[in-house]
């Protein structure tokens, strides 16, 4: 059906111009139909992994069908769709590019929105506009290659990222230097690649090198399996050596009787360390409570009559038994608030049936929403709206609800202080709500619908939380005061 030469397979492998006998594939080889991929699934796929990857071969690719394929097959089939993969990659790259050209600063918030629609949170947002500024400008001829499908998108942005703070001479070497041989490889070689050829060609000093290395510092938390988590901190030398040698001392067999490996009494040491800082005094408050680790447990839960799983914040589900443990653990203190069945988080005061007020300045109304006549919310009422929405809610944002600012949807004293009219947004969403045409409105099931500039909607809904069974449960004793020592 299809003559497929296989001559060409990177634009690295192009013969020299003497070699008479040399056929571009692009060129001569016949693509196929989708009739013919059907009546030909082999030879169409070989043909496809040539062809350039455009319209018509992405017509073809669709027609074939796994079954039908032989393995070698199969395998053309694979490197033909990574191919075309690779070609909308590229174009997305030109999109994302023109939209960070059109909002160079932020001000129009599009990288926001762009956030918004491609469903990812708004710093991988920014990353993706910084590499596609670098793949259409500087490293021009890189995108080139992925847009013909010969180069991966992931080698692509690993360039893209190496390169970001580099001057345009440097980029220009660097990306000359990596590209010969960066179609063929894997991305862990052609990330060794591109680090040997920055090492060569970045002439900044030491000092300045170590100056931008330190400015990317940091400490991330990775929820891993079986209820385990991995805490990453990123320092420099002497500051990680403060760091090593505090969990050392803190580490060191001081009981025979001991059983734990010395990687155990350091990780546990850790957390000491971290336990008794949180004791201190002086340690600042966010939104007027004291530091806390926050968890979400069932009533019912609590009181041992089911295990449902707990929501332990900033990490997610914990088993039953964890969650008694903490909240059996001394200076441990409990808030309650009413849920619905779908473990919502309802703007009616849990404690308004009978009657308690254990805060002055944050009272239920007569539907029993906490309210309060100052601007600022008072713990009681900022706990509340706090654990009903965890997280800023502008959609894909994760910043923590203790780590925002609690707005009034309303402005005040138009609208109240109250849990129905306040909900919480990082510092760049509050500006963004104050000072674009973003609009918001709350739902009745309590999701927040966001209105873009370009007519666009997008929701968050916070998550769902425990909800208590029905049976009757005996009754734990409650401590409510807002000065218990943390960090529980």
């Amino acid at each position: 059906m299809f003559p497929v030469p296989r001559l060409l397979t990177r634009p690295d492998t192009v013969p020299a111009a003497d070699e008479v006998l040399y056929q571009d594939p692009t060129v001569y080889t016949p693509k196929p139909t989708a009739s013919e991929a059907l009546a030909n699934p082999d030879q169409a796929a070989a043909a496809l992994t040539v062809l350039d990857p455009d319209g018509p071969a992405l017509t073809a690719l669709s027609m074939l069908r796994a079954p039908a394929l032989s393995d070698a097959g199969l395998i053309d089939a694979l490197v033909a769709s990574d191919r075309l993969l690779a070609t909308v990659a590229a174009k997305q790259q030109e999109f994302l590019a023109e939209l960070a050209h059109r909002d160079p600063d932020g001000d129009r918030y599009l990288r926001d929105e762009a956030a918004c629609a491609l469903k990812i949170a708004p710093g991988t947002a920014v990353q993706k506009l910084d590499e596609a500024v670098e793949l259409t400008g500087r490293l021009a001829g890189t995108h080139e290659l992925v847009a013909g499908g010969y180069l991966s998108p992931v080698n692509a942005r690993i360039l893209a990222r190496a390169v970001l703070g580099l001057t345009d001479d440097v980029a220009a070497k660097v990306q000359e230097r990596v590209l010969p041989r960066g179609c063929g490889q894997t991305p862990g070689e052609f990330r060794a690649a591109v680090r040997r050829a920055v090492a060569r060609f970045d002439r900044k000093d030491e000092a300045q090198k170590h100056a931008e290395a330190f400015a990317d510092r940091h400490v991330i938390s990775y929820p891993t399996e079986n209820y385990m988590a991995d805490v990453v901190l990123h320092l420099a030398a002497d500051g990680a050596a403060v760091v090593t040698t505090a969990v050392n001392a803190w580490a060191v067999k001081t009981d025979a009787s001991d059983t734990r490996t010395a990687d155990q009494r350091r990780a546990d040491a850790i957390v000491d360390i971290c336990s008794h800082a949180l004791a201190l005094p002086g340690v600042p408050r966010q939104q007027g409570i004291k530091p806390a680790i926050n968890v979400t447990v069932a009533e019912s839960t609590l009181t041992g009559v089911d295990d449902q799983p707990a929501d332990l914040e900033g990490y997610g589900p914990i088993p039953a038994a964890m969650a008694r443990r903490l909240a059996d653990l001394p200076g441990a203190h409990q808030h309650r608030f009413a849920v619905d069945e779908h473990g919502r988080i309802l703007d009616r005061d849990a404690n308004h049936d009978t009657g308690a007020n254990h805060d002055r300045d944050a009272t239920p109304d007569r539907a029993g929403t906490l309210t309060s006549e100052q601007y600022q919310p008072p713990p009681r009422l900022a706990r509340h709206v706090i654990n009903r929405d965890r997280h800023c809610i502008h959609p894909g944002c994760r910043r923590k609800a203790w780590n925002c600012q609690l707005d009034h949807r309303v402005p005040w004293p138009d609208g109240p202080t109250s849990a129905e009219n306040l909900e919480p947004l990082c510092k760049r969403h509050h500006d963004l709500k104050h000072h674009s045409n973003w609009r918001l409105h709350k739902c009745p099931d309590g999701s927040y619908e966001w209105t873009s500039p370009t007519r666009h909607t997008y929701r968050y809904r916070p998550p769902e939380l425990p909800t208590p069974t029905r049976e009757a449960a005996p009754e734990r004793p409650q401590q409510n005061h807002d000065d218990e020592p943390p960090p529980f």
